[in-house]
């Protein structure tokens, strides 16, 4: 039997995921009683969409990180050298893909809002067009739209720490940097917790506190298309299996609880320590299941989300893309 027919399309499995942790988070608001009821499992509509935005940056950074690895985007010349034109070009095809619909939606929304927001308010709108906006001072409509702008600011860093990470050709090191970025991202978190530091937009939005994704993300996706190539793949273990995804379900019941229940402590679990469980088990599930070397091509959907909501009275329409 083929890798194809048995084994699951975990990317797109966390896609639909992470979809669904945002979209019925904000779609929970029009369904009568719910907030009321006194069902035992009423917790499970409480979906981690925060931990839905996590999913996808991760998904971001591994696929770029195999686009790197297997050619797709090139920051070399002819001569096999760093070449400053090679970036300027990964750069423009970026900015190409996600700007449009993003000036787009803002200029819909500025229109159809009635009252001018971007007219009165200069400054946040230079920080949107400009990719610098982080969801505070904002108005509903456009504050999701922070997340387009980690999306280019990634972009703009992850040719270089491709370039880093790749010059290190021994896995033992590469996992070793792993749980090193793993553990300080952890740690950074924390840190800024105790130091008071604004949740939403110091570590929720700030592209500082989302490198540790980011960086775990490419070591994943180098690690796995290396083990591919030199074809190092042992045979996959059910046992394993099974763990790698009773860990996942299980991360997401307990995040669903803690969110429904939440304490002060729940919440604290969540924002500052769930970060780095969720790298750790979709980086366990993308080594199980994903083949990246001849893998088939995807849909044209790419790896930033590009969450554009529409104000309607109760519930945010999200559609999402990826690279």
């Amino acid at each position: 039997m083929s890798e194809s027919k048995y084994r699951p399309d975990i990317l797109n499995i966390l896609r639909v995921a992470a979809t669904l942790f945002v979209f019925l988070q904000h779609a929970r608001a029009i369904v009568p009683g719910l907030k009321t009821t006194d069902s035992k499992f009423a917790f499970l509509v409480r979906t981690p969409a925060w931990a839905g935005v996590w999913i996808f940056v991760i998904l971001s950074a591994y696929l770029m990180g195999i686009g790197f690895v297997k050619g797709k985007y090139r920051l070399t010349g002819e001569n096999g050298k760093f070449s400053i034109k090679a970036l300027i070009i990964f750069y423009l095809k970026r900015y190409i893909r996600l700007a449009p619909m993003y000036y787009i939606y803002c200029f819909i929304f500025e229109f159809f809002r009635g009252t001018p927001f971007f007219f009165k308010n200069p400054e946040e709108f230079w920080k949107i067009i400009t990719f610098r906006f982080d969801g505070s001072g904002s108005v509903s409509g456009i504050g999701h739209l922070w997340y387009l702008s980690l999306a280019m600011q990634i972009y703009m860093i992850i040719p270089f720490v491709y370039l880093i990470l790749s010059k290190i050709k021994k896995e033992t090191v590469l996992k070793i940097l792993f749980f090193a970025f793993l553990v300080l991202g952890l740690v950074l978190r924390i840190a800024l917790c105790n130091a008071g530091a604004d949740w939403y937009t110091e570590v929720y939005t700030f592209i500082g506190t989302n490198m540790d994704i980011v960086l775990c993300g490419m070591i994943v996706a180098i690690i796995n298309c290396t083990r591919h190539e030199k074809k190092e793949m042992r045979k996959d273990c059910a046992l394993w299996g099974v763990m790698a995804n009773l860990l996942f379900a299980g991360l997401v019941v307990c995040n669903c609880f803690i969110y429904w229940y939440g304490t002060e402590l729940a919440y604290f679990v969540y924002r500052y320590i769930l970060p780095s469980v969720y790298i750790l088990s979709c980086s366990i599930l993308i080594m199980m299941y994903h083949n990246p070397i001849g893998a088939k091509k995807y849909l044209p959907v790419n790896t930033m989300l590009l969450n554009l909501s529409i104000g309607l009275p109760h519930i945010r329409l999200h559609f999402i893309y990826y690279t």
